[in-house]
């Protein structure tokens, strides 16, 4: 299944992405940040960099 983390980086994401890779999910994880999203890419998700607050 594919799940998307919103948060990837933060506190819940990165104790819940590992859990999810594990059970064999594809995830997707929502950063705001280019310097996390290469740490999630590093660790097998697709990191999307989104920020809600920039228009």
């Amino acid at each position: 299944m594919k799940i998307i983390v919103a948060g990837a980086s933060g506190v819940i994401g990165r104790a819940l992405i590992p859990l999810l890779l594990k059970a064999g999910h594809e995830v997707v994880g929502l950063t705001r940040n280019t310097e996390h999203a290469e740490e999630l890419k590093d660790k097998g998700v697709q990191p999307v960099i989104l920020d809600i607050y920039d228009r």
